[in-house]
This record gives C-alpha cells, structure tokens and sequence, in this order.
C-alpha cells in the first residue's frame, strides 16, 4: 500500500464519522422542535441535587477535550480513533431512537438571570441550545466516560499533561450537566448502562478486524 492509498484509507473513517454526526445532529434538531406530549422523568432525587453555576465551565470544556482527545487519537492511533467514534456514534445513535420511541422531558431547571454574571450567562445559553425535551439518556456523561476510558486503554495514557487532565475533569465533567439542571439523575443511571454495553462492543478484541489498526 502506498503513502497516497495509505492516507486515504485512513480519512475514510474520519468521513464517515463527520456524515453521521452531521445526519444525527440534523435529526436531533428535528426531534428538539417536536410537538406533543412528554413523559416527565424528573424523581425527588433532583431536588436534593444543588444547583451550581460552576460546574457549567466543565460541560462546555469536556467537548473540547473529547474534540482533542480524538484529534490525538488520528493521528496517533487510527484503531483507537475509529473505536471512539464509533462508541460515541453508537450512543448518539440509541439517544435518537429512545427520543423518538419515549419523548421525555423533565421540570429541573431554574430561572435564570444571565446578567448576573458570565457563567450565569453561559449556563442561560446552555438552556437555549438544549432543550428540556429529550434528556434520557445523558450523552454528555457518556461521553466524558467513553472518552477518559479511552484515555486509559490507549497511548494517550503516557502523555503527562493530557492523562492527568482528562483524570482531573472526569469526574466534575460527568457530575456537569446534572448540578446546572440539565438533564435528570436518571439519565446517570442510564449513562452508566449505556456506557458499559458500548464500551464493551467496541473495545473487544473482535472489533480488531473492523477498524484500521495495520495503516
């Protein structure tokens, strides 16, 4: 195999990856503006969860750890690169179907004044962009799970500045979206589940076969 074949075999996964997130990013919009009733999944839990502007500052910094953490991986690892993906596509993937099977919502989120100061203002525009429709299950702790786990089954492990961080944002990362109101606790539950399944398909040694680990 050439250099020229070579690099382009190597795109191909990354193409796909970016069609199928810009297709799953379109349907998501449309099941965002969907019109009829919703089952309120919100439990007592929810109220005894404190809510916290700060933590807005880790959700909106874990997606550009998981933009970094797969950029590394393409050039780096290949096979490891097409297994994060296809974790994530997977999980977006079952997200879409369970909001399309059992549309779902849940009244958590509090009023919020984003003038008062520029977390506020982010955590208000979070709201904006998110919907309170369609919150089980959470993709954005899956995602932190999906992506420190990778982190630690891959070469990424021996790079000093990058592991520790992604150790370090993990846990506050994963706790994020449920102390600024945005999803319910049950969506951890279901991110847990969701997680382990996934995580277990595309990390196993027979996945080997499908990915691009020879190039």
């Amino acid at each position: 195999m050439n250099h020229r074949h070579r690099h382009t075999v190597r795109l191909l996964p990354v193409l796909g990856t970016l069609l199928a997130a810009v297709l799953l990013i379109l349907y998501w919009l449309w099941l965002e503006k969907a019109d009829g009733p919703a089952a309120d999944i919100a439990l007592a839990l929810d109220a005894r969860i404190p809510f916290r502007y700060s933590f807005a500052a880790f959700y909106l910094a874990w997606y550009g750890i998981a933009a970094v953490v797969l950029l590394i991986l393409f050039i780096r690892s290949p096979g490891d690169h097409v297994r994060l993906s296809a974790e994530l596509a997977g999980a977006a993937l079952l997200f879409l179907l369970i909001s399309a099977l059992f549309p779902n919502t849940a009244s958590i989120r509090p009023a919020i004044n984003p003038e008062a100061s520029v977390l506020a203002d982010a955590v208000a525009r979070i709201y904006r962009f998110d919907s309170p429709r369609n919150v089980l299950p959470g993709f954005h702790p899956f995602m932190v799970m999906a992506v420190t786990h990778a982190c630690r089954r891959t070469r990424l492990r021996r790079l000093r500045a990058m592991y520790p961080l992604v150790l370090l944002m993990a846990v506050p990362g994963f706790l994020s979206p449920f102390f600024i109101k945005l999803l319910p606790a049950v969506s951890a539950g279901c991110a847990l589940v969701m997680g382990f399944l996934l995580n277990t398909l595309t990390w196993n040694a027979r996945f080997n076969d499908l990915t691009f680990d020879r190039l």
